[in-house]
């Protein structure tokens, strides 16, 4: 016959092995999560992961592919541009592999309440790109971001480059130059 202290000490070391499957259980699920975590900051996609020396124009994507017949959007990125209140880009392409569909003022203009106007002339192989505030000697804006999006639609499959011709320039809310140190270049991929 069990005598009411051995029940006790059998019920005690259930306890017992219960708390301890318990313990390891949950070491084996949340030490892990108690480590501190590696973030990898070198994110190719962040425009401060590039070789750019700012300030600097490049093409976000700088390479893209495109299907033979389709159309996609390559932005002219600025980056750590001062003041900018006017700017002339002018894009080189293929013309004839390459057409341009549509071109869209970026974000970069538009973080202010001034309207920006915008001039796309597109003379078979380069695209004039104009884009200002109105001149009032106060309005421009600080920073990276898209300026303008340019849609460009593939006609024949091949590698084509993308350039900013070298009159390219930017210029502050006093008409001043802003001297650019770098320029990127993009690629445009057209697979059948």
């Amino acid at each position: 016959m069990i005598q009411s202290s051995d029940r006790i000490q059998v019920y005690i070391k259930s306890l017992v092995m219960v708390a301890l499957g318990i313990l390891i259980i949950s070491s084996v699920f949340f030490l892990p999560s108690c480590e501190e975590p590696s973030y990898s900051f070198d994110n190719p996609a962040d425009p401060d992961s590039m070789n750019y020396k700012p300030p600097a124009l490049f093409f976000w994507p700088d390479s893209i592919a495109i299907t033979k017949g389709s159309a996609d959007t390559v932005n002219v990125y600025a980056l750590k541009i001062d003041s900018l209140a006017g700017a002339y880009i002018g894009v080189e392409y293929h013309w004839g592999s390459l057409s341009i569909d549509t071109v869209l003022v970026g974000d970069f203009f538009k973080n202010t309440n001034t309207s920006e106007f915008l001039i796309a002339d597109d003379r078979q192989g380069v695209l004039d790109i104009f884009i200002f505030y109105l001149p009032d000697e106060t309005t421009s804006t600080t920073g990276t971001g898209s300026i303008v999006e340019i849609v460009f639609k593939a006609e024949v499959t091949g590698t084509f480059a993308l350039t900013f011709v070298d009159s390219t320039e930017m210029r502050d809310a006093d008409n001043l130059p802003i001297l650019l140190n770098d320029m990127g270049e993009g690629l445009i991929h057209v697979v059948d």
